[in-house]
């Protein structure tokens, strides 16, 4: 397992350093056009640099795509579900940093600082932040593999949630939740291919036998205090279900952050 571990780790750091090469790429090519209109009107240069932000876009995202095939024969050890969450978490990234106020703000920044001196800085506080994905990238994903072969153990699935609520960068936080949530999905699917049902009604009887509660609003805080502390996945799985039903909420397995916020709305 250790062997496995490491062979994840390496892996996803030769896929983020294809990601941190792109956006290395994107920002050399804004600095290259800010520095060629320098000596244009204020008009001219806002548009030639918005027009650039977009072909920088559709590139990014372009490569991101493209590194797909590459990451297949790079990263031998890495899992297909994790990869593919890795690459959608990243594709939300890029489109993010390309929203039209961040862009809007940049062009009016850079144009009004006549495309100078500040670029260097950002940029390194910038990348400065991928040492936070760097370093949480082996727990992930360690976690994420943990989880799956130990029903028994609930600190796998607590630490993906203290990252996705805790981590410095976003990046990372997305990442831990879509781990997170995949778990959830996972268990929950398990148990309904194991017990071979699929009614709702049938699915609610055998959990409220197994938590030995009904799933009734009396019983809320009690499934709320199951879903909290149990450390048997499956229970775990069993008390999101009875709290899902009795709250008529959309309640992901293992949306511990929904779970919080459904908490205070029903006992604040």
């Amino acid at each position: 397992m250790e062997t496995e571990n490491k062979t994840h780790y390496e892996s996803l750091l030769i896929y983020f350093k294809y990601l941190v090469t792109i956006t290395g790429g994107a920002i050399t090519l804004m600095t290259g056009a800010a520095i060629y209109y320098s000596y244009h009107s204020l008009k001219d240069l806002r548009d030639d640099i918005k027009k650039e932000a977009e072909e920088i876009k559709s590139k990014a995202l372009n490569s991101i795509e493209n590194t797909k095939n590459q990451a297949t024969i790079e990263i031998n050890g890495l899992k297909y579900d994790a990869k593919e969450l890795a690459i959608k978490s990243t594709q939300i990234e890029v489109n993010k940093a390309f929203e039209t106020n961040k862009i809007r703000n940049l062009i009016e920044k850079t144009a009004e600082n006549k495309l100078s001196s500040k670029l260097g800085i950002i940029v390194k506080q910038e990348t400065s932040k991928i040492e936070d994905i760097f370093r949480s990238i082996p727990i992930l994903t360690t976690t994420y593999e943990q989880a799956r072969w130990n029903g028994q153990v609930r600190k796998y699935i607590d630490t993906l949630y203290y990252y996705s609520l805790n981590a410095s960068h976003e990046l990372t936080r997305l990442l831990a939740k879509e781990f997170l949530l995949q778990k959830g999905r996972d268990y929950e699917n398990f148990f309904i291919e194991t017990n071979m049902i699929s009614s709702q009604d049938s699915i609610l009887i055998i959990c409220e036998r197994s938590l030995e509660l009904t799933a009734s609003k009396n019983n809320l805080k009690k499934l709320y205090n199951t879903a909290l502390t149990e450390e048997n996945l499956e229970k775990l799985t069993q008390a999101f279900i009875c709290i899902r039903k009795v709250t008529n909420a959309n309640l992901p397995n293992f949306d511990f952050e929904q779970l919080q916020k459904l908490m205070k709305a029903n006992y604040d």
